[in-house]
């Protein structure tokens, strides 16, 4: 009898020492796993590589105040990419753009008075004014901006490609860049009588809805003139001009053509 507990004892004392072992072992393994881990991060991740870059920004002259918009406008591209790669003519354009907008102080132009020139030339080819005269701000109105919108006749989701002016019957219109007619003319599409201007740089400038036009095909114009009067032709609920700016054949938003004011 001694004998038998004496053998269950020490079977007992074995299995309890059996554990302690597959723990201790057990505990090994993590360690080592985590050591390897940490040897893992430290070769390959090493700490010291480790770094914050702060970068300071700076604001440009590309974005302009519009008088009317109330609301900073900011271009596709950058005003000076639109003229020259020529470092010095950029120079010249960005600070004739902001010197005409009325932004920022009134610094000399860096560049010759030949560059100047040149710089003024080129930004009459570009649309950047209304295309109807506004003397007060309570005569400033759009009922219908560029951008996808559900049309008021059809009731179709499309994109509108200009921006819509309401004003009355015979409004002048004036051309918003130096061009060349290039179509006066009902259009199919719905614009009823309409007016295209063909500037430089890759930009053309549409007009809809007119009552009348004064200028031809072929014929040249210049920032500022009277080219047509406001009208109702085509599909429309009212009286309004529908003024659309392309820049190499695809409408983009006339918002941003909209900073100067004459």
């Amino acid at each position: 009898m001694m004998l038998f507990d004496f053998l269950c004892k020490s079977k007992s004392i074995f299995t309890i020492d059996k554990i302690k072992v597959e723990r201790m072992n057990y505990q090994r393994k993590k360690v080592k796993f985590f050591v390897f881990l940490i040897i893992i991060r430290v070769v390959f991740c090493p700490f010291s590589q480790a770094q914050v870059i702060f970068r300071e920004q700076k604001l440009t002259q590309d974005s302009l105040k519009v008088s009317y918009f109330n609301e900073p406008v900011r271009f596709t591209k950058p005003i000076n990419n639109f003229f020259s790669d020529s470092t010095t003519e950029s120079r010249t354009d960005s600070a004739l753009v902001a010197w005409l907008s009325g932004v920022g102080e009134r610094k000399p132009v860096v560049g010759s008075g030949e560059a100047y020139v040149g710089a003024a030339d080129r930004l009459r080819h570009i649309p950047s004014i209304l295309p109807v005269r506004i003397d007060r701000r309570e005569q400033y109105r759009v009922s219908s901006w560029f951008g996808w919108r559900c049309h008021p006749l059809s009731g179709r989701t499309q994109l509108h490609n200009g921006i819509d002016f309401p004003q009355p019957l015979g409004t002048p219109i004036y051309a918003t860049a130096d061009g060349q007619v290039s179509k006066v003319g009902l259009q199919p599409s719905g614009m009823g009588l309409t007016i295209q201007v063909t500037h430089r740089d890759g930009f053309a400038t549409l007009y809809g809805h007119l009552s009348q036009f004064e200028v031809k095909p072929g014929q040249w114009v210049r920032r500022g003139q009277c080219i047509g009067r406001v009208g109702k032709t085509g599909l429309t609920t009212g009286p309004h001009l529908h003024y659309t700016v392309q820049y190499r054949g695809r409408a983009i938003d006339p918002k941003r053509y909209c900073f100067l004011v004459l």
